[in-house]
């Protein structure tokens, strides 16, 4: 049995899924344990729109040998003007204003997939000398 649905039967071989999340009903022939319902509320259509873009955008991470390279460039720039740090606050509040609401929808949930990019954002937004890629937060240093 579905563990979404709250069943009856509605006479003869009719079902009756009551989702537990929406209230969404489905009336189905089919035996409680064939049917399958997703919630239809606003909240859980978002989530899965938002697991959508993320598995999209993970999908077009640079390569490993790509993020090694940008890396590497990051971290020169970082030494070069001498190793400039943000506190936990800078860094979070970057991670919340822009990043988990990127207008190009590049934020996996942990790094971005810029193909100048493909950073882990919360280790690498200490480095004040980074940017984002795409211009929608500026480089502190």
């Amino acid at each position: 049995m579905s563990n979404n649905c709250t069943f009856q039967n509605i006479g003869g071989t009719q079902n009756r899924c009551i989702h537990k999340g929406c209230g969404q009903i489905i009336d189905s022939p089919y035996p409680p344990e064939k049917i399958r319902a997703r919630c239809n509320s606003s909240e859980a259509k978002a989530e899965r729109e938002l697991a959508r873009l993320q598995a999209v955008a993970k999908a077009n991470m640079p390569s490993i040998a790509r993020r090694v390279i940008n890396y590497g460039i990051a971290t020169a720039i970082q030494k070069g003007k001498g190793d400039p740090l943000r506190t936990y606050e800078q860094v979070h509040t970057i991670l919340e204003a822009h990043c988990r609401n990127c207008p190009t929808k590049r934020f996996t949930g942990s790094h971005c997939s810029h193909k100048k990019c493909g950073c882990p954002m919360e280790e690498a937004l200490v480095f004040a000398t980074k940017g984002c890629p795409d211009g929608h937060f500026p480089a502190d240093a």
